[in-house]
C-alpha cells in the first residue's frame, strides 16, 4: 500500500534565518505552519498523514540539507507519495495532491524571477510532490547535488545568515 504524505519543517535556526532580526520567527513560522496545515486537510482530497520536521540546525543550509536528509528517510520507509509544502503556503480550493495525474517529481511554486539562465521556467522549492514513482535518477541527481554543495555556483541561496 502506498502512504501519502503531506511534510513540512519549522526548525528552530542558531545561527538566525534569512537575515531576519525578528526573535519571534521561530513562533511566527509555527503559527504559520498551524494554519497551513489547516488549509490542506480542509481542501486536499486524498487521505494523507502529516510530518513535520522540528530538530534545530544552526543555519539556512543546515536546515536545506536536514529536509533533504529527512525526504530521503521517509521515501526509504516504504512505497509514498511526498508532498512538500512549506510552512507559509495554503490550499484555497479542493485539489486531488496523491493521484496518478503527476508520475515524477514536480516543483508548482514559481520564484523571482521566473527563469535562470539554466533553466527557462524557474520554480522554488517550497511545494514540491515526490510521487511513489519517482526515478532512482532523480533521487540520485539529489545525492549528487548535494555531494558538490561546496563547490557550487550558486550555494550563496543557502549561505545567508
Amino acid at each position: 500500500m502506498v502512504k501519502n504524505y503531506l511534510v513540512c519543517a519549522v526548525r528552530p535556526v542558531t545561527n538566525n534565518w534569512m537575515n531576519q532580526a525578528s526573535a519571534n520567527l521561530h513562533a511566527d513560522y509555527s503559527e504559520m505552519y498551524r494554519v497551513s496545515l489547516a488549509s490542506f486537510q480542509c481542501f486536499v482530497q486524498e487521505p494523507f498523514e502529516t510530518v513535520l520536521w522540528t530538530d534545530p540546525v544552526s543555519n539556512n543550509e543546515e536546515y536545506a540539507l536536514a529536509n533533504w536528509k529527512a525526504t530521503v528517510e521517509l521515501r526509504n520507509s516504504g512505497p509514498c507519495n511526498i508532498f512538500w509544502a512549506g510552512a507559509d503556503t495554503i490550499m484555497v480550493q479542493p485539489t486531488s495532491l496523491f493521484s496518478d495525474r503527476f508520475l515524477e517529481y514536480r516543483l508548482f511554486n514559481y520564484t523571482d524571477p521566473k527563469n535562470h539562465n539554466e533553466f527557462p521556467r524557474y520554480f522554488n522549492d517550497d511545494l514540491m510532490y515526490y510521487p511513489h514513482t519517482t526515478s532512482d535518477e532523480v533521487w540520485e541527481l539529489g545525492e549528487q547535488w548535494w555531494s558538490n554543495i561546496e563547490n557550487h555556483p550558486n550555494r550563496n541561496w543557502v549561505l545567508i545568515s
